[in-house]
């Protein structure tokens, strides 16, 4: 999506038909929250980047076995679109696909 795009409804059935798959889930703790309950920023951002690691080990790559072969994981770009904000005791999931694979790397998506 280019940035500043418009996000429509995500819902978990139209991803799951879309080919994506679980990556990450876990609920939102008091002490990840603002004043007014919802879920700060930063925490958006630590499920994206908990998420990384699962996916890749789903599509049968390790850290391990890359540093070996001399290849590895780096994030050159973190996009995130806020569609709602979440509160505490709310349950997250993250779900992810494989967009793109090219000889400099690979695109990901994964709504939270």
């Amino acid at each position: 999506m280019p940035a500043g795009g418009a996000v429509g409804q995500v819902s978990r059935e139209v991803s799951i038909a879309e080919g994506f798959f679980r990556s990450g889930g876990t609920g939102v703790n008091s002490w990840e929250c603002d004043q007014f309950g919802h879920m700060n920023t930063m925490f958006y951002v630590r499920r994206q980047t908990e998420a990384g690691p699962h996916f890749w080990h789903l599509l049968g790559l390790d850290q391990p076995g890359l540093i070996a072969s001399g290849h590895g994981f780096a994030v050159s770009e973190l996009r995130m679109n806020y569609i709602s904000e979440l509160y505490e005791g709310d349950m997250v999931e993250t779900l992810s696909v494989l967009r793109e694979v090219s000889d400099r790397g690979a695109r990901r998506a994964s709504p939270v």
